[in-house]
């Protein structure tokens, strides 16, 4: 009897064995182990199925990839985390999501999560590394050069901005250690520029032209406040996140503004900088040209010499007819990678060039000035006065001043030590650049 109930209590459990086999979720060990990694996107594809860069590191999306764009859209600029396996050799996007900026380090304090690069297995050497800030990420996060070496800046990386911002061409100490062939920035501090052995920015400091492109057209289309979310302007749309920067001095956000917009072109997205209401005449083009004649300034990426044809101009298509001038202004002729200014229109829903010329990008003028800045005018295209010399400010300039010198400087009442780029154009000196000296102090006028 005991060897019968014996029997029937291990078919009992043979059953309910196989029953949870059935039943049973599979188990984890036939799924890949994922990982997580936080970053700010440098670059992403055309559509969601393809290479996807995110704080320095490449996953591959694929049409298992979900997205969840709760925080914001996934745009170049913004935060997101990326749960992933390694198979292959590759890092496969399990899963990407947008994030808070603060958790990319953009405002506040950043959430803990896995660095960028595994820490080596032993406490890793710590080296300390000066130079001028050559390059940076669009965010804190990703490739920084500094004084000719590059660094790569991941969540663990601690930033301190007590000297001055970390601009391009301010002076810069890293931290850092060598993981798998990788400068590993542990810490980015600002420092005094005289640490750096040099007063002023050297000309060769400034970005990549492209990083300069900007466009003045007229407002078709833009979300509601915050303003996050696609823009369409001048026959083109941009996407502006929550580091795009917002400016309405000269008007208000609405359809017909004109505004200048400053973007960075990359994988098919062109993500705002910033957007800055202008003056009407700004989007009215010149003498003879059409009304809403817009400007734009760029790189070229592809053109042709024949017509009609399309020229690519920082990510954006025109349209050259045989009503299109041509001009190789400065010396500078028509190339891959050439900065040029376009002036075009919208017609039909195709950007026509009425006139497209080679143009001086900001920080690449044949004249460095290191001085002080006593006039500002309240509009950026007008006079401004450098040590006793004047300058016109040219429409592609790019300007980068603390807001605490503005006011008083429009109203000829301060100072400002600066750095500033210019070129030569039938006699007038005309602005690139304009820089406030890191570490310089802003000396308000005393009434006499």
């Amino acid at each position: 009897m005991k060897r019968i109930f014996g029997l029937l209590a291990a078919s009992v459990l043979m059953v309910i064995a196989t029953v949870l086999l059935v039943t049973w979720p599979a188990q984890a060990k036939d799924d890949p182990p994922t990982q997580i990694h936080r970053g700010i996107i440098n670059s992403r594809p055309a559509g969601n199925i393809g290479t996807w860069v995110v704080g320095g590191r490449a996953f591959v999306a694929n049409t298992s990839t979900e997205f969840d764009t709760q925080e914001g859209p996934l745009v170049v600029g913004a935060c997101a985390k990326v749960r992933y396996f390694t198979s292959g050799g590759a890092d496969i996007a399990d899963e990407i999501d947008s994030e808070p900026p603060q958790d990319c380090g953009l405002s506040g304090t950043p959430s803990p999560g896995p660095s960028v690069t595994p820490s080596p297995s032993a406490t890793p050497v710590k080296l300390l590394h000066r130079g001028l800030v050559e390059s940076r990420p669009i965010g804190l996060l990703g490739e920084w050069r500094v004084g000719g070496q590059t660094f790569v800046a991941n969540n663990n990386t601690e930033f301190d901005f007590n000297e001055g911002p970390l601009t391009v061409g301010s002076c810069a100490k890293v931290r850092y250690f060598v993981s798998n062939n990788v400068k590993i920035a542990d810490e980015i501090d600002s420092e005094p520029q005289r640490d750096c052995g040099s007063g002023s920015p050297p000309p060769t400091s400034t970005p990549n032209p492209r990083e300069d492109s900007k466009v003045f057209a007229r407002i078709e289309a833009f979300p509601p406040a915050p303003y996050i979310g696609t823009w369409r302007i001048g026959g083109v749309e941009y996407q502006a996140n929550s580091r795009t920067e917002f400016e309405q001095e000269d008007g208000v956000f609405a359809v017909g503004q004109c505004v200048k917009a400053e973007f960075v072109p990359m994988n098919g997205v062109n993500t705002l900088k910033e957007v800055e209401t202008e003056r009407d005449y700004k989007c009215q083009g010149g003498t003879g040209d059409p009304v809403n004649t817009f400007k734009a300034y760029g790189v070229i990426d592809s053109f042709t010499t024949t017509v009609p044809g399309n020229w690519v101009i920082s990510g954006i298509t025109y349209t050259v007819n045989a009503g299109t001038k041509l001009e190789q202004k400065a010396g500078l002729p028509f190339k891959l990678g050439a900065f040029v200014e376009v002036k075009y229109v919208v017609s039909g829903g195709e950007r026509v060039a009425v006139k497209i010329e080679t143009h001086v990008a900001p920080g690449q003028g044949s004249k460095n000035v290191l001085g002080t800045l006593t006039a500002r005018p309240s509009d950026d295209w007008g006079t401004w006065v450098i040590d006793g010399v004047e300058y016109r400010g040219d429409p592609a300039m790019r300007v980068e001043l603390p807001r605490a010198a503005l006011a008083d400087l429009s109203a000829g009442a301060g100072e400002l030590k600066v750095f500033a780029n210019a070129y030569e154009d039938n006699g007038v000196n005309m602005l690139t650049l304009v820089l406030a000296v890191p570490n310089a102090v802003y000396v308000p006028a005393v009434a006499r």
